[in-house]
């Protein structure tokens, strides 16, 4: 066969197609990796020298193999960002544990270095997140580890998972095969609540697979061929029409639906006002931000004069004029295409079918702050944004700032740093967070200044700092009472977070050393560092519009929270966006 850029492609279509995908299951996983190369060679699985020390780690290496594999399916609750482990990756680490234990001395193993190799090297070395790596090292050692090496060592809080006693090769697949062929996810550390959102996840995709698949109707007055219109998950709003629209045409439906957005959203605000209420100050960064916060909100809110739409709009940082008013100017003219007054482009009607669906727009995310709320959900989100940057500009800024209601929440964390370096005049790259929990609750209901049952009685801003509200656990709870971190309710898959202090501090006026470096090596045994994401799918910019994280005291050591050994839940901080 030569080379060429015009090969046939009727041999590839008419051809069978073979693919090799990993294993569904812990124990399929397991039975594979026995049953194939180097596993399965004698000469490699009895060549050790020492073999009950290496066939209790051998074990576990297949163990972990599965574990990291099976994550896979809890979506961002496993790791981050999916990734493909492979074969490859098991292999050169079982060879390179092959090697390390004959080389090793009678009276030690290299356990501190099969970690590195195969936690940083081999599987690490796809792995892109921070915290998926803290995760991923803390899960490696549970597998590597001298306790690994004792006589009914369990890799999970069921006595199923253990370590198995030095045997043949037989001995170990049979093992395997009795293992049940699902596995709660606690053997993956991660709490039951888990099997929860990733059914939920599962049957969402379905829906919207089956969505997908329907026609986009006829016109306005027939029925007949209308597809069923999707509804919202929220109560209230427009998130899209109900099954009382069954009976009418599609156009009709979101025409009224247009109507009903178009009339809930707010009205732009006034920039020259509020730069002339809040004018630049050297020590209150906060009229900065606030007046940065309107111009991002006008860019969705203030409608044009232009009739063409904003189809460049490139994100909610991008300062170009065609950001503007992207939700004004598209209803404006889809509702005008409706009534047949102007043309239906193909942005329009897709638009408009996301719309139908109660879905959020793509040409809308383009210039919006980053949200996995359906339609009617995320205009009621919108509102209460709205309602909290205009509360704060007709009064003043408010003694507990809603997190989540920000646009660019990175302006205002930075902001309040830049006010505490300017204050006290030292360097802003010296000054570092600590984070002071209340006994109550973040949650306020809704948008506004109101903080919850923690924030209700606070009437003034700190000196330094901000109180924030508006977080969310994922996989654990707070206790109020005991000021710590506990175990998540059954079937509760999130809850509301403790109002919290952000407070600056800084080595220029305590002398202290509290770079970031530092402040992790000294932080309490009993403080988690918690991630702190924008939403629960954990994507997007990492450092300035990605994550941070928030030290929460807990009970038990706080590695303990990262891979639990004993059925110990994992833990997520989420920003409202959830």
């Amino acid at each position: 066969m030569g080379i060429t850029t015009h090969q046939n492609i009727q041999p590839a279509q008419g051809g069978v197609k073979i693919t090799n995908d990993p294993p569904k299951g812990l124990r399929a996983n397991l039975l594979g990796s026995y049953l194939s190369d180097p596993v399965s060679d004698p000469a490699f699985f009895d060549g050790c020298a020492r073999p009950g020390e290496f066939k209790k780690l051998l074990f576990g290496l297949c163990f972990f193999h599965a574990f990291v594999q099976e994550r896979l399916k809890f979506g961002p609750l496993g790791w981050n960002v999916p990734y493909q482990f492979s074969a490859p990756d098991f292999a050169i680490s079982a060879r390179q544990l092959l090697m390390m234990v004959n080389e090793a001395p009678p009276d030690a193993l290299p356990l501190t270095a099969l970690r590195y190799l195969t936690g940083e090297c081999n599987y690490g070395g796809r792995v892109t997140d921070e915290h998926d790596r803290r995760s991923l090292a803390a899960a490696l050692g549970l597998f590597y580890c001298r306790d690994a090496l004792e006589e009914g060592y369990r890799f999970s809080g069921s006595p199923l998972y253990f370590a198995p006693p030095e045997g043949p090769h037989e001995s170990y697949t049979a093992l395997i095969k009795a293992l049940p062929s699902a596995a709660p996810p606690e053997v993956f550390g991660l709490h039951a609540n888990a099997d929860i959102t990733r059914d939920r996840q599962e049957v969402q995709q379905l829906l919207d697979s089956l969505l997908a698949t329907q026609g986009s109707g006829g016109g306005g007055g027939s029925s007949s061929s209308t597809a069923a219109p999707a509804t919202s998950n929220s109560g209230s709003g427009s998130g899209g029409p109900t099954a009382a629209a069954l009976s009418r045409g599609r156009d009709e439906v979101l025409s009224d639906l247009v109507a009903d957005v178009s009339r809930r959203l707010a009205r732009p605000f006034d920039i020259e006002a509020a730069r002339y209420k809040y004018p630049v100050d050297y020590y209150e960064s906060m009229n900065s931000v606030l007046c940065q916060e309107l111009v991002r909100f006008n860019r969705l809110l203030e409608p044009t004069r232009s009739s063409s739409s904003s189809s460049s709009s490139r994100g909610s940082s991008g300062s170009c004029s065609s950001c503007r008013s992207v939700i004004h100017s598209s209803l404006a003219q889809l509702a005008a295409a409706l009534r047949g007054e102007a043309l239906l482009s193909e942005e329009l009607d897709r638009v408009g079918a996301a719309m139908f669906d109660g879905k959020v727009p793509a040409l809308w995310m383009a210039a919006s702050y980053p949200s996995l709320k359906p339609l009617g959900p995320y205009v009621s989100d919108l509102c209460e944004r709205v309602t909290m940057m205009s509360d704060w500009l007709a009064h003043r800024p408010p003694p507990v700032f809603w997190l989540g209601g920000f646009f660019f929440t990175h302006a205002f964390l930075t902001g309040v740093k830049q006010n505490f370096a300017r204050r006290h005049k030292v360097p802003i790259d010296t000054v570092e967070w600590e984070f002071v929990c209340g006994s109550g609750s973040g949650d306020s209901g809704g948008g506004g200044d109101g903080g919850g049952e923690g924030g209700a009685a606070v009437v003034e801003a700190p000196a330094d700092g901000a109180f924030v509200r508006g977080l969310f656990l994922e996989g654990a709870r707070w206790d109020g009472a005991a000021g710590c971190l506990e175990e998540s309710e059954p079937k509760v898959l999130f809850s509301h977070a403790p109002l919290m202090l952000l407070k600056p501090v800084s080595s220029a006026l305590t002398g202290a050393d509290v770079t970031a470096s530092a402040a992790h090596a000294r932080r309490h045994p009993h403080e988690y560092e918690c991630p702190l994401y924008r939403t629960p799918e954990r994507r997007g910019v990492l450092a300035t519009t990605g994550h941070r994280c928030v030290a929460l005291t807990c009970l038990e050591p706080h590695h303990t929270w990262l891979i639990p050994p004993l059925e110990k839940s994992h833990l997520e901080a989420r920003r409202c966006d959830t």
